[in-house]
């Protein structure tokens, strides 16, 4: 996984066709003759001394001024053979960081041409590491080191927004994390001091629009790992753009990983635009979050541009909020317990909902307290004196008492078109599978704990262990080619919600002939894998929001005969010629259209041609208003239009 983030995160070259991605040119696949600078002397004012660093198509020098006798930081290109686009962007990024005045930005001293044809800049040396060579080495930040990190970024990040420069490739490698002595004199410590760097691909927002444009009409520069949905799609940015990369980073320096990343970097700019986010809580593991630091950075995170926080400024405000409520310190002993709990609930607690928070404890005590009284005084009066012996139970350890044991096996029912409740079961943790493999559930399914990464010998213990009939891989990683192993059970039920399965993974599950339920929702499954999917026999149960399929997905949807619930909320790449063919599904009882193109015309075509349809969601559809809505519900009495549920809500057991 990590050689797969590192490829993810280099800064590559997309062209974008219909806001798809069809193209990818990756910078460090440049193999055009390198430029030999050891040595030589750099438009008359430059000796170069020792190579730095150097990425896809750029090396920095450690060069010194002849004439000042001051060591610089000298950056150029590889090589002489540049393109026009090329030239321009380096430019840009000279420019964009010129204009900038800021402690947290780096400095550029000067410009020039290296032999009248390559150009250079010259910026000030720092002595440390990048953002992403440290989690390389410690795998994540405390959460005071990341708040105190993220908030020189955004202290820099605002400062280029003021000045109209957005800077567009915000990564940890672009985060470097400089050390400086301190200057108190009682301590002996180092600081860090954030330097933002490489604003090559930098627009200013303030320009006309056609000089931001500095890449060719329908491509997209970036690092697949950290775009905005909107950069990616190839429309316009902001400093909305800047926010979203930074809770990437925030995300990755907290947890470990990066929010998205799937197999390739298609896969992953599709996650950034599909998937719902993930858990920041449940990304770390039991370490401390507070609620107000997963509160920033999913909305850091939010797909609209309009769902994020409106600038740079307010970020860094809340930033600067969670860094003042960070307990100094944690008291354990018995005298001090009643402080710690005061302290974990400033320090874990959203402060914009603190203040509601007493009046519900009180009435919860109030209410607790007649409930209790009220549940004492009717075992009293039905029990009386009763004292006769109660029967032990004897059911034997691990199998839950109300499901019969025939014959050494397991009995219970496992019907697809019911939600079975897992509240009960304690969440998987990798470290401890072969406790959980042990003993099957109720409704024999084995949940996987979310952001967990399933290696291969893990998805080879779960295809040996045959009471598993459902099975729930959201929000997890794992190698799609693995799910071939799970031809060996006798599944019924794979929930891959938010995960990284794609169309080799719908292969794979196109061979498990007892499948009746999938869900592969916000996912980067396509057409392709819908084809293999539909392959599926008895297939009765698909789940398919939020995902980049298009009405060829339809075409062979309406091939499955035994279909009776789909669920298409959110994808956007259908239209009412896809939509009309499941008119033809007679099986067909449910349909999600949330959030869809649908319109009433289509929606009466399919009312009219299928008369098991019993209910059809249309929850925040443009083409359908709540007069229509209602039309429909008098021309057919018989089907329940679902148009007011709050989307939170209506998807809240999609993951189970």
């Amino acid at each position: 996984m990590e050689n797969l983030i590192v490829e993810l995160s280099k800064s590559s070259l997309f062209t974008v066709v219909n806001q798809t991605i069809a193209v990818t040119h990756t910078e460090a696949d440049q193999t055009q003759q390198a430029v030999e600078l050891l040595g030589t002397i750099v438009d008359h004012k430059y000796k170069i001394i020792e190579l730095l660093g150097s990425g896809g198509m750029g090396s920095v020098y450690l060069a010194r001024h002849l004439m000042l006798d001051k060591d610089v930081a000298l950056k150029t290109f590889k090589s002489s053979k540049l393109s026009q686009e090329e030239r321009l962007r380096f430019q840009r990024e000279a420019q964009a960081i010129a204009k900038l005045t800021n402690a947290n930005i780096i400095e550029v001293f000067d410009f020039g041409y290296v032999n009248g044809e390559m150009p250079y800049y010259t910026m000030e040396r720092l002595v440390g590491q990048s953002l992403g060579g440290k989690l390389e080495s410690c795998q994540f930040l405390s959460f005071e080191e990341a708040t105190s990190t993220f908030t020189q970024v955004c202290s820099g990040l605002s400062a280029a927004h003021k000045k109209g420069i957005i800077h567009r490739d915000l990564k940890p490698d672009n985060i470097f994390l400089q050390s400086k002595e301190s200057k108190n004199a009682a301590s002996t410590a180092n600081t860090v001091q954030v330097k933002i760097v490489d604003f090559g691909i930098a627009a200013l927002s303030s320009s006309p629009l056609d000089k931001q444009k500095l890449t060719e009409h329908g491509t997209v520069f970036g690092s697949p790992l950290y775009m905005s949905p909107e950069q990616s799609m190839g429309q316009p940015v902001n400093e909305s753009s800047d926010i979203y990369s930074c809770g990437c980073a925030l995300f990755q320096a907290l947890v470990g990983k990066p929010p998205f990343f799937g197999t390739n970097a298609l896969t992953t700019i599709l996650l950034h635009q599909t998937a719902p986010i993930p858990s920041l809580r449940d990304a770390m593991n039991g370490r401390p979050c507070p609620a107000s630091l997963e509160k920033l950075v999913t909305t850091m995170l939010a797909k609209s541009p309009n769902d994020r926080y409106q600038s740079m400024e307010e970020v860094l405000e809340r930033l600067q909020r969670l860094e003042k409520v960070t307990p100094d310190a944690r008291t354990t002993n018995s005298e001090g317990i009643e402080k710690e709990v005061q302290i974990e609930r400033q320090f874990y607690e959203d402060p914009d909902e603190i203040q509601n928070k007493g009046l519900i404890v009180n009435l919860s005590v109030i209410f607790v307290s007649v409930c209790t009284t009220a549940i004492a005084a009717y075992i009293y009066l039905s029990t009386g004196i009763d004292s006769s012996p109660k029967p032990l139970n004897t059911a034997p350890i691990g199998v839950p008492t109300h499901v019969e044991r025939t014959d050494q096996k397991i009995q219970t029912s496992l019907d697809p078109g019911k939600y079975p409740d897992e509240s009960a079961i304690p969440d998987l943790q990798v470290e401890k599978f072969e406790q959980r493999l042990k003993t099957p559930t109720v409704d024999l399914r084995l949940s996987v704990t979310h952001n967990s990464i399933l290696q291969d010998k893990e998805m080879e213990r779960i295809s040996q262990t045959k009471w598993i009939r459902s099975l729930n891989l959201s929000r997890c990683t794992f190698s799609n080619k693995s799910l071939a192993r799970l031809k060996k059970l006798d599944l019924k039920i794979v929930n891959f919600y938010a995960s990284n399965f794609d169309d080799e993974g719908a292969q794979c599950l196109s061979k498990i002939d007892t499948l009746q339920e999938v869900r592969v929702h916000s996912t980067a499954v396509t057409d392709e894998g819908v084809e293999n999917l539909c392959k599926i026999a008895g297939l009765k149960r698909l789940f398919l929001g939020s995902t980049p399929i298009t009405d060829k997905s339809l075409f062979q949807i309406a091939k499955c005969k035994n279909l009776n619930y789909l669920n298409l909320a959110a994808v956007q790449n259908i239209s009412n010629v896809g939509l009309r063919q499941l008119a033809g599904i007679k099986s067909l009882q449910f349909i999600g259209l949330d959030r869809t193109k649908v319109d009433l015309k289509c929606v009466q075509q399919l009312c009219k041609a299928n008369k098991n349809i019993k209910t059809i969601n249309l929850v925040e559809c443009p083409n359908i208003d709540a007069m229509q809505v209602n039309e429909l519900r008098r021309k057919f009495p018989r089907v329940t239009f679902v148009d007011k549920i709050p989307l939170d809500r209506h998807y809240s057991r999609l993951e189970d």
